[in-house]
């Protein structure tokens, strides 16, 4: 998951063979204005992944590149694109008292919590017929598993 206006930024180093230049490319493009310090750690780059088979490779690429320019990765594991987006936005913007070394069980729960909460909530309040003897299975994911799912 990144931000659009990065994706044009972040294609030749996906494609370039020598790590070195792509990261070079990619810190020249971000810090146009001169005003980013890459001597110094940098934040918290989360990292999820799906379950393509290419995904291994971008993985360690990704991280090689967040490492290269003093930030700190999480690698959290094969997820779907809301579980990375709950990830960040539960460490960015949640009270909580996790420091960068949150691990992917506690975001986990948190994500379940959070959702499940709301289900209950909305449960709760809408007024819904209850069926005796009934089970609902719903693919929400469109195809793309996680591993988070029990």
């Amino acid at each position: 998951m990144i931000r659009a206006d990065w994706e044009n930024l972040v294609n030749p180093y996906m494609i370039e063979p020598d790590l070195q230049k792509a990261v070079d490319v990619v810190i020249a493009g971000a810090n146009k204005d001169g005003k980013m310090d890459f001597s110094k750690p940098n934040g918290m780059v989360y990292i999820g992944n799906d379950t393509r088979p290419s995904c291994e490779k971008l993985v360690n690429l990704t991280k090689e590149g967040v490492e290269a320019v003093k930030s700190a990765t999480k690698l959290i594991g094969t997820v779907t694109t809301p579980m990375l987006s709950f990830a960040v936005n539960y460490y960015n913007f949640h009270k909580h008292s996790h420091g960068p070394d949150v691990s992917a069980e506690i975001l986990q729960k948190a994500y379940y919590e959070f959702y499940s909460s709301w289900y209950k909530k909305f449960y709760e309040e809408v007024p819904i017929k209850k069926l005796e003897n009934y089970s609902l299975l719903v693919d929400i994911s469109k195809g793309v598993g996680s591993n988070w799912f029990p």
